[in-house]
């Protein structure tokens, strides 16, 4: 056999970065050139590229990103029955499909996390759940969290520090802001144990001048995903029982809770970095009707911004959604509903069903912001601008007990997946 006719020889293996042509030679050799194009991509994107490398790995999980619009593909909303043993289940919602159907079960958490105790959703912020088991005492929670994006969940250690090794907890919150860091923080608040730990002589916050009947004292702790565990946080405070620990919202740095006290009285907020307890003026809403108790219907945060809806009557379809001024000196009307128009909603109210806002949405444009609630299991969004509803999604009629009809959904979360908005 000649030279001619003779095959050429095999190819030789060469390195990953040989391969590549000279131009992505370069880019995937420049770290500067990496983080840059790695700011532009969708979070799930950068969690299937932190496994290219351990230099990649490292890269991403050391960036700090700037602030970007963060609006909500999705819901997650805690389903249950009266019935304490039943376990709950959680409907995926989404918000930016088209064509929305019955929610699917592959993001339940339940089917992630395998615990036979069940799991209900405590608190979620920017994307993450903190779930805790729902068959439990009240004492023996297991806390797990949960990120739906990559369906990864991490077992946590329960709090009890101090030398309290069974705290009666009031509420467990999220805290987690992913254009300043990718930790997150947990603000879990109990009760003072009487037993292990001494009260102050005094009072912080001005509560000296007000009666100790329908006052507690509480004591916070605060998980932190970059330590992994607990630690006490400030010292002991009084709060009012009728203060919503397990419906606190994350706001300019604190933990804020709405409560159900005689309108017009404060609010708290937790500042989480300096572990302060402060009090926040909780204005006259609503006009001059009197009320003797306030009945907050919705409390929460989009894209930076505070909201609060108060409803006190379920037969008028038109109420005021408010927005709390940055320096948190007050409220002010932000948006005005009318649900009027909506013929699904008055059939519904005239059948004796209450509607319940679910989210508020604040676009960065007026045209983008809107509205979802449920009324007897149909979830609508109503666009605030145009003032025009669509419904999302229909889980049925609601379910009768002791002669009332209970729509279920006691809990819900938001679902922030880059690449579905």
């Amino acid at each position: 056999m000649d030279a001619s006719t003779m095959p050429p020889p095999p190819p030789t293996k060469r390195s990953c970065s040989a391969s590549l042509p000279p131009p992505a030679d370069a880019v995937s050799a420049s770290t500067d050139v990496l983080i840059q194009i790695f700011y532009l991509l969708p979070f799930k994107s950068l969690c299937r590229f932190k496994s290219v490398s351990k230099h990649w790995l490292s890269l991403i999980s050391d960036l700090n990103f700037p602030p970007t619009s963060l609006l909500p593909s999705a819901l997650f909303l805690d389903r249950r029955t009266p019935h304490h043993n039943d376990l709950p289940l959680v409907e995926f919602l989404s918000l930016a499909d088209q064509n929305p159907t019955k929610p699917s079960p592959d993001q339940n958490p339940g089917n992630f996390i395998p615990d036979p105790l069940g799991l209900q959703i405590a608190s979620s912020c920017n994307g993450l759940f903190c779930c805790i088991t729902f068959l439990s005492c009240q004492s023996d929670r297991t806390y797990y969290m949960y990120n739906p994006t990559t369906k990864q969940f991490k077992k946590l250690p329960k709090p009890g520090r101090g030398g309290v090794s069974e705290p009666f907890v009031c509420g467990t919150d999220l805290a987690f802001n992913p254009s300043k860091s990718r930790h997150y923080k947990i603000v879990c608040v109990r009760y003072l144990d009487k037993e292990l730990e001494p009260r102050p002589s005094k009072p912080k916050l001005g509560f000296e001048s007000k009666p100790k009947l329908g006052f507690e004292w509480y004591r916070a702790e605060v998980y932190s995903s970059e330590l992994g565990d607990w630690v006490l946080s400030g010292e002991p405070f009084v709060a009012s029982l009728n203060t919503c620990f397990n419906g606190g919202v994350f706001w300019k740095g604190c933990i804020h809770w709405s409560n159900s006290d005689d309108r017009g009285k404060e609010s708290l907020c937790f500042d989480i970095d300096q572990g302060v307890v402060r009090e926040v003026k909780m204005s006259l809403v609503g006009g001059k009707e009197s009320y003797e108790k306030r009945n907050v219907s919705y409390f929460g945060e989009s894209q930076g911004h505070l909201h609060l809806i108060e409803i006190y009557d379920q037969k008028r379809a038109k109420f005021d959604v408010y927005e709390m001024e940055m320096d948190c000196s007050g409220w002010f009307v932000k948006y005005l509903v009318d649900l009027d128009s909506i013929p699904i909603v008055i059939e519904e109210m005239n059948l004796e069903y209450n509607f319940v806002p679910l989210l508020v949405v604040q676009g960065d444009i007026d045209e983008e912001s809107f509205l979802v609630l449920l009324i007897n299991g149909k979830v609508i969004r109503y666009d605030f601008e145009g003032k025009t509803f669509k419904k999302l999604c229909d889980f049925g009629p609601g379910k009768q007990y002791n002669g009332y009809y209970v729509d279920g959904f006691l809990r819900y979360g938001y679902w922030y997946d880059d690449e579905g908005s």
